[in-house]
């Protein structure tokens, strides 16, 4: 095109198109001004004229639900994709940074400045994790809030679940499976004491529970935070055992010595070990793998035996079914699953509630 012949409007429209790009690309604003050199007839050479030029360009930023977090297991979740970018032809992705403005990650996991979440997730509240993050491009941004949850990747092997949260004082014990508990004395949700939730399971001495729970008879695990107010004596932790028989299943207790043992309830094996001390939030484990039950206190083995369960088909929670042996105590987040040995070795005891799926 010959620069002396080309009127002046179309030379405008010209340069407006190929500085626009090029402004976008090197300016963060969006409004400019640019001048240009033209030639045409009746003008003078190499006039400079202004040419204001104003963009509009907008951000949006959000959408979907972030995915669970499967705790213990990898995350990778790239939030650039949730970024929309209009008026800009230049816009490319990898342009627009994050932060985090407001609340907390579920431990365990980062975000970096590019928009991926990453790490590997640690128990946290059912309630989830709320934060709020913000995306910038260029002069633009824009924030968006979201809610992670957790997920146990085993949940659908869970036999109970009980937190044993609620109101002070109240009889309402739920277990997240959908079995129905029933009461026996006076066992009561308290908020005195917990290790998680707000709340955990006051058994006085004379008090238990009982719920359906699953036939223990391959690899199972059985854990609970424990706090027992008082020592020297046998108590029951929990004890399954078929409906109508009253020993034969799996007898997890505490002796007198305050050690962990666990048996069948009929023949009486030496104590595994370890020591489960008054007034003190304590993790208990017991895991069967195979043919070896192992029992662990705060997520360290104290050792193992080769005893034979009976069939099972109900669990009491703080009573041996013959002879009681009450436990005196607060219980929190009781979790009972079929078919898996969750602990093969030492293991970091929860560090929040159970997931409840």
């Amino acid at each position: 095109m010959d620069p002396q012949s080309t009127p002046r409007t179309t030379l405008t429209r010209m340069a407006t198109a190929l500085l626009v790009a090029s402004a976008l690309h090197a300016a963060s604003a969006t409004a400019a001004t640019f001048q240009y050199r033209h030639w045409a007839p009746g003008l003078v050479p190499h006039e400079s004229v202004q040419l204001p030029v104003t963009v509009d360009v907008s951000l949006s930023f959000g959408g979907a639900d972030l995915p669970l977090v499967v705790v213990g297991n990898s995350y990778h979740y790239d939030l650039k994709p949730s970024v929309t970018v209009t008026g800009d032809p230049t816009y490319n992705a990898a342009d627009v940074s994050f932060s985090l403005v407001s609340g907390t990650l579920p431990l365990g996991l980062e975000l970096s400045s590019n928009g991926i979440i990453s790490g590997t997730g640690s128990a946290f509240a059912n309630s989830g994790s709320t934060f709020t993050i913000q995306a910038n491009y260029r002069s633009k941004s824009a924030q968006h809030t979201y809610t992670m949850y957790p997920e146990d990747a085993l949940s659908a092997y869970n036999g109970n679940l009980l937190h044993m949260d609620g109101i002070d004082g109240s009889t309402a014990f739920t277990d997240v499976t959908g079995k129905t508990v029933s009461l026996y004395g006076a066992p009561v949700i308290s908020t005195a004491q917990y290790k998680f939730g707000g709340g955990s399971g006051y058994f006085n001495g004379s008090s238990y529970l009982s719920a359906a729970s699953s036939n223990l008879s391959g690899n199972w695990t059985v854990e609970t935070w424990l706090r027992p107010s008082s020592t020297g004596v046998m108590q029951t932790i929990m004890h399954f055992s078929a409906k109508g028989v009253t020993q034969r299943g799996v007898h997890i207790w505490r002796n007198s010595a305050n050690q962990l043992v666990v048996d069948n309830g009929i023949n009486a094996m030496p104590a595994l070990g370890g020591t489960i001390p008054a007034n003190t939030w304590t993790h208990i484990a017991v895991v069967r793998n195979g043919a070896t039950t192992t029992g662990y206190i705060n997520g360290i083995a104290v050792g193992s035996n080769s005893f034979v369960p009976g069939a099972t088909d109900l669990v009491l929670v703080g009573r041996f079914s013959l002879t009681p042996y009450y436990m005196t105590g607060y219980y929190d987040d009781i979790r009972v699953t079929e078919g898996v040995a969750r602990y093969t070795g030492n293991f970091t005891p929860p560090l929040a509630e159970l997931p409840n799926k």
